[in-house]
């Protein structure tokens, strides 16, 4: 039997380490940012799946599917050197070769999970802190919308007449 991971209420502990080291090969850390793994991206998600249902089965999807592709690409046992997660053993360039093969297997569910993952790491306060106060969203609260459209701009065009012929 599988337990939940602790505080984790939908994620099992071995699908939780899966999920955090995809996060960190979709958004890996990058100077003083951290990955989206390493920041409790899969907390978010785990929260996000326990919220909304729906989301689990294309979550869980992708979670098996890669730690099913990436047991294929190593000789260790599952659990090996106190790893829960095959996906978290492989090489970087492994772990790339096994989401590319998962995203072409499972396109829809491997979206949702890349949705989820940004989603939670960039509403995360600490990221949002290091990012900066210029990291903000384009609309309503970011970037001011553009003025409203003037019809009486598209007049010279219309005076000049069809240009094309029917098809």
């Amino acid at each position: 039997m599988t337990s939940q991971a602790d505080g984790y209420r939908v994620l099992t502990a071995a699908q939780q380490a899966t999920l955090t080291a995809i996060q960190d090969e979709l958004v890996p850390p990058e100077g003083e940012l951290p990955g989206a793994g390493e920041s409790g991206g899969a907390a978010a998600v785990d929260g996000y799946l326990h919220a909304q249902p729906p989301l689990r089965t294309n979550v869980l999807t992708v979670l098996a599917a890669v730690d099913a592709s990436a047991q294929a690409h190593t000789a260790e046992p599952p659990g090996a050197a106190g790893r829960t997660s095959p996906f978290a053993a492989l090489s970087a360039t492994a772990r790339v070769a096994v989401l590319r093969a998962v995203e072409t297997e499972h396109p829809e569910p491997f979206r949702t999970l890349v949705e989820l993952t940004y989603t939670a790491y960039y509403t995360n306060p600490a990221i949002q802190a290091l990012l900066g106060s210029d990291a903000q969203p384009p609309q309503p609260h970011g970037y001011p919308p553009p003025p409203p459209f003037d019809p009486r701009r598209l007049e010279r065009v219309k005076q000049r007449g069809q240009l094309w012929l029917d098809a």
